[in-house]
């Protein structure tokens, strides 16, 4: 892998140290091989091997940390490209046409989807009765938004449970959030949810006025709990 250079020969002991360690090592250098040559040669730590490998294990592990990060960072990147993809897909559908705007608000539940992390782990849908994962129910719901039917035909608990991962996981001023927190304060008031006390996430003074906005901070429940916040963004 060129990934170690050998300065003298392996001490004789070593074969214990080698044995212990054959699966990790053939593991670890199947996956830097299999990186992009560029990459492999900035994420990749090389190691001088001096005859004494007592310690290689110990840089196998350092290995095994730069592929974790690796495989992070790629999550990451391709998250962030499938996010932009659905922005991109709701700005240009237009909101007046009946068929376009259920397009959109589908398109919403997907964007809702990524930036939220839905969980993935497997649900029984009170709709159809079939297993699906948790994720494709929340969008299910979302989408059922358009109509005031389709919304009711959901189950509170699971509308307010969605409801807070959603308040608890998506900033506010973030694109898009604007018109999904409008879509969500529709459905609570349908259900005839409280949403003056639903939590909201932001760390920008935007987010903040958003906050203001969507729970009704400044006559709300809320007002009590935050008076600092309430005090600078009245400032």
């Amino acid at each position: 892998s060129d990934k170690i250079k050998f300065e003298r020969p392996i001490a004789p002991n070593s074969a214990p140290t080698i044995a212990c360690c054959l699966t990790r090592t053939f593991n670890v250098i199947n996956q830097i091989l299999s990186l992009p040559i560029a990459r492999r040669d900035s994420d990749i730590p090389k190691f001088v091997i001096t005859g004494d490998i007592t310690n290689f294990p110990a840089l196998l592990t350092l290995w095994e940390e730069a592929l974790i990060n690796i495989d992070q960072s790629e999550f990451e990147m391709r998250k962030i490209a499938q996010i932009q993809s659905a922005e991109t897909r709701i700005s240009l559908l237009n909101k007046s046409d009946d068929k376009t705007k259920r397009r959109r608000i589908a398109a919403i539940a997907d964007w809702a989807c990524l930036v939220a992390e839905f969980p993935t782990f497997p649900t029984i849908s009170p709709i159809t009765g079939a297993t699906i994962p948790l994720a494709e129910y929340w969008k299910q719901i979302i989408r059922d938004s358009a109509t005031f039917e389709g919304i009711l035909s959901h189950r509170r608990v699971d509308v307010e449970e969605l409801l807070r991962h959603l308040y608890e996981k998506v900033p506010v001023g973030t694109t898009c959030s604007h018109e999904l927190f409008g879509m969500m304060e529709e459905i609570g008031h349908r259900f005839g949810m409280d949403m003056k006390s639903v939590p909201m996430v932001g760390d920008a003074l935007r987010d903040l006025q958003a906050i203001v906005a969507a729970s009704r901070l400044r006559t709300g429940p809320m007002m009590a709990r935050y008076p600092a916040l309430v005090k600078r963004l009245g400032a």
